[in-house]
C-alpha cells in the first residue's frame, strides 16, 4: 500500500507527578473550552467551504454532509474554512467522518493550522492506520510512517476524530481514544478542513458532518 512520508516528530509522552498540591485560593480558574464554531452541513450553502469539481477532486454539500471524492488513484485533496477558522492557535476540533466510496485501499481525516500550502494533518485510514504529517510549500517533510491504530472502526463505515492543539503539543483521538500525542513547532496558527487520500484504487468517496471547533476562554 501507497502511503505518503510524514513528518519528523517529537512523540510526547505525557508524565504526572505524584503527590498533592497545597490549595492556593488565589490561583485563576481553569480555562474552558467554549465553543467558537460548528456546522451540521444541513445548509447547502454552508459559508466558506469550497464546492466545486475539477480534474482530480470534487467537493460538494449535500443531505447534511460535506462530500468528497478522489477519481484518480495515488492522489490527495484537501479544503480549509479560512472565513471561520482563520488564525486559530490552540483549539479542540471534533468531526464525524464517513466512508462513502468504492476503494477499499483509501485514508482521510482533518488538516488545521492550514497557510495555503503549509498544514498539519491527521488521517486515518480504511485498513485501520494511522498517520501525524506536516506539509509545506517544499512538500511532505519525511521521517514519520503510519501506525496500526486499533480504535478505527474497520467493521463499519463511521469514525469520529478529534484534535486538541494547545502551542506545539497535539493529541489525536479516534472514537474517544488517545492514540497518539504530537510535540512540533513548525506552525504557530492557521485554520481547519478536510483532506482525503487515494493510493492504489481510484474513486475514494468520504463525507464530513458535525464540525465542532472549540477555543479557551
Amino acid at each position: 500500500m501507497r502511503k505518503m512520508a510524514g513528518l519528523v516528530l517529537i512523540i510526547g509522552v505525557l508524565a504526572w507527578v505524584g503527590g498533592c498540591l497545597p490549595f492556593d485560593p488565589g490561583l485563576p480558574p481553569a480555562a474552558q473550552w467554549v465553543l467558537l464554531y460548528s456546522d451540521s452541513f444541513s445548509n447547502d450553502d454552508s459559508f466558506g467551504w469550497y464546492q466545486g469539481y475539477g480534474t482530480n477532486h470534487e467537493w460538494w454539500i449535500e443531505n447534511g454532509r460535506y462530500h468528497a471524492v478522489l477519481p484518480n488513484w495515488d492522489w490527495y485533496d484537501y479544503v480549509y474554512n479560512e472565513d471561520r477558522t482563520y488564525g486559530l492557535t490552540d483549539f479542540h476540533l471534533k468531526v464525524d467522518t464517513l466512508q462513502e466510496g468504492y476503494t477499499s485501499d483509501h485514508a482521510w481525516g482533518v488538516v488545521f493550522r492550514t497557510q495555503g500550502e503549509s498544514f498539519y494533518t491527521f488521517e486515518i485510514s480504511e485498513d485501520g492506520y494511522m498517520g501525524f504529517f506536516l506539509h509545506t510549500a517544499q512538500g511532505w517533510a519525511d521521517g514519520y510512517e503510519w501506525e496500526l491504530c486499533t480504535a478505527i472502526n474497520t467493521s463499519v463505515l463511521t469514525d469520529h476524530i478529534e484534535i486538541i492543539a494547545e502551542g506545539p503539543n497535539f493529541t489525536c483521538i479516534v472514537n474517544g481514544v488517545e492514540v497518539l500525542h504530537i510535540q512540533d513547532w513548525t506552525l504557530a496558527s492557521g485554520s481547519i478542513g478536510f483532506i482525503v487520500d487515494s493510493w492504489d484504487e481510484p474513486y475514494v468517496q468520504v463525507a464530513f458532518d458535525n464540525l465542532e471547533v472549540w477555543v479557551k476562554q
